[in-house]
């Protein structure tokens, strides 16, 4: 297999819809992200080999190498106005750090995306010639029997995150915990906590600087997420900037909600026209103490 720049560890998923099932999943949405600006992207997944196929008619342009499975991790998602209501309805096996192709060892540019506890804590340790980052969300979740997904106690969360390069998650993902936020972002090198309509905070060893959002139109968030983590993580390896990469990566998101689907992720034109059309786009930094949605 050819070397990539950005992969992606994680289930690919089966996302209920109303008129069926749609792809999703972080690695599915962080991959295409990642590829639309110019990055060569690849996915480690477990899930049915059949639905993997259909994944490949999706986004053909992007390897997928999977461990085959019995099932494919779905998730129903409920939006409301007091936020999202999540279902697991399905479970794919997990990934172990021996299923990546050893031509991806050396990505880049390696990106954990976890979504239904699917990978072991120290997979984190096994890439230590790339650029290591996590996006917690499936170890901070467990399911009741009914299948309500309710957040989870991370117990060795601070000895992990010592072992990555940048940590990006958001308040949904501890149960809006504050006291859990600034003990991550103490823990992690670099930290982004992303907070949708109000931007984006970045974390240096905790000394945060919040970024204002892009405006937009919301008419689907699924994987809204996992575009900015990509962008994000696709420009700071560029530059190094972190505060250049989370003001890339919150319109890059934000362009993705307005429409539905992964079409709707951007290319990398697309993000660079629409900062060409606003030289003058402000898109202000300030001390997140500053900020009231973080405190």
């Amino acid at each position: 297999m050819p070397a990539v720049d950005y992969l992606v560890i994680g289930h690919i998923t089966k996302d209920i819809a109303p008129d069926g099932y749609v792809v999703g999943g972080t690695s599915t949405y962080s991959a295409l992200a990642a590829h639309r600006l110019g990055m060569s992207a690849a996915i480690v997944t477990a899930a049915e080999p059949s639905f993997v196929d259909s994944v490949h008619e999706t986004i053909p342009d992007i390897p997928i190498y999977n461990h085959p499975s019995a099932h494919t991790t779905t998730f129903e998602n409920i939006y409301t106005e007091v936020g999202r209501i999540q279902y697991l309805r399905a479970q794919a096996e997990r990934i172990e750090a021996s299923d990546v192709p050893a031509d991806w060892r050396d990505a880049k540019i390696v990106h954990l995306g976890p979504v239904a506890q699917e990978l072991d804590a120290d997979v984190t340790t096994h890439f230590p010639h790339s650029l290591v980052a996590l996006t917690p969300q499936g170890w901070l979740r467990q399911w009741d029997a009914d299948g309500r997904v309710h957040p989870k106690p991370w117990a060795n969360a601070l000895d992990v995150l010592r072992t990555v390069d940048v940590l990006i998650f958001s308040p949904e993902d501890v149960g809006h915990d504050w006291a859990l936020i600034h003990a991550y972002t103490r823990a992690a090198p670099l930290a982004v906590l992303t907070l949708e309509r109000h931007g984006a905070l970045v974390f240096a060893r905790d000394e945060g600087r919040w970024l204002a959002p892009r405006d937009a139109t919301v008419v689907d968030p699924t994987g809204a997420g996992d575009v900015f983590a990509a962008a994000f993580l696709t420009v700071y390896h560029e530059s190094g900037d972190p505060l250049r990469a989370a003001r890339f990566a919150n319109v890059t998101a934000s362009l993705s909600i307005q429409k539905g689907g992964l079409s709707a992720v951007p290319d990398r034109a697309t993000v660079s026209a629409w900062f060409e059309m606003r030289p003058k786009f402000h898109n202000p930094v300030v001390a997140s103490e500053q900020v009231d949605v973080a405190k």
